[in-house]
């Protein structure tokens, strides 16, 4: 079990780590600059040290880090950390993030008044891709599935409070844990779509409609017909779908990566989707290698794995 959490947590990375590599571009652009990126010895971003990734594993280790220093309340150490990062970079940081902080410094770590801040100073900003990175940790360490609704959705609502989030960041939580246990991936998919339902309010259900609808018909969609925007529907959608499609983790990473767009929210959901699934020996090891913060990561994952909630 803890390779499947170390894998999951190095596949996010690994994911970020390439994806990054091909932010905002057209699969045209990748194509004409790097060649056939699913070949490793082509050349092309494999031969780029994916080096620290982007804000999203950033992110990822913050959560980590407050949840295991405090399970029954890490949103304080996670919004200090945050206010860190983001004063030492800002540019990487959108602008829900950093609106986030800036509530953190008035309110302290109220989660329901920062949920009203962001909502009065952003409206109904529907991007949620910055909940991604928080809800792994949270899926893997608090193992009781009503707990770690209450979580996943306190973490999501500090820069993202919106139904639409809340129902896909329950739902990709989920996933990850029916992964965790079941050697199935179709059946861990339907298991997680039921949670989903059964754990969330009928009116967030119901202002998710849209979102939910695309989930359960993704058996019927053909990957073409995937999207590529920044939206955390797009990108949890792709994601699954690639996800279910392909048998090798480095396949599913490699082409959630490759479709361009916002490919590292993308590439790093499908790699702890394919990592927590296939465990971290199955991960391409030459890859991993590269990564800057690999120790980091995987003491992380190992420590999530002992200390589970």
């Amino acid at each position: 079990m803890k390779e499947k959490y170390t894998g999951c947590l190095l596949g996010f990375y690994l994911g970020d780590a390439l994806g990054v590599t091909l932010e905002n571009m057209e699969e045209k652009e990748i194509r004409n600059k790097y060649g056939v990126f699913q070949d490793i010895a082509g050349g092309g971003p494999f031969n780029l040290p994916p080096g620290e990734g982007s804000d999203e594993t950033v992110l990822l280790t913050l959560s980590a880090e407050a949840i295991l220093e405090n399970p029954e309340n890490p949103f304080h150490s996670f919004l200090e950390a945050l206010k860190q990062a983001v004063s030492e970079k800002p540019e990487m940081y959108g602008t829900a993030t950093k609106t986030a902080v800036e509530a953190y410094a008035q309110l302290g770590s109220d989660i329901e008044g920062i949920k009203s801040y962001l909502r009065t100073k952003l409206g109904e900003r529907l991007c949620g891709n910055g909940s991604l990175p928080r809800v792994v940790p949270a899926a893997l360490f608090y193992t009781e599935d009503e707990t770690y609704r209450d979580y996943a959705l306190r973490f999501s609502r500090v820069t993202h409070p919106h139904p639409i989030t809340d129902y896909l960041i329950v739902f990709t939580g989920f996933f990850l844990k029916e992964l965790l246990n079941s050697p199935n991936r179709l059946k861990a998919y339907e298991e997680a779509l039921k949670k989903a339902d059964f754990y969330l309010k009928r009116e967030t259900l119901a202002e998710a409609r849209a979102s939910r609808e695309r989930l359960y018909r993704l058996s019927y969609l053909n990957a073409c017909d995937l999207k590529t925007g920044g939206f955390v529907t797009d990108t949890v959608e792709a994601a699954v779908y690639i996800f279910l499609a392909e048998d090798n983790p480095l396949d599913i990473i490699v082409k959630s990566a490759n479709l361009g767009g916002d490919a590292d929210s993308r590439a790093a959901l499908a790699g702890a989707l394919a990592g927590v699934y296939h465990g971290r020996e199955k991960l391409p090891e030459d890859l991993i290698k590269k990564l800057t913060l690999l120790s980091h990561v995987e003491s992380l994952g190992e420590l999530l794995w002992v200390k589970k909630w």
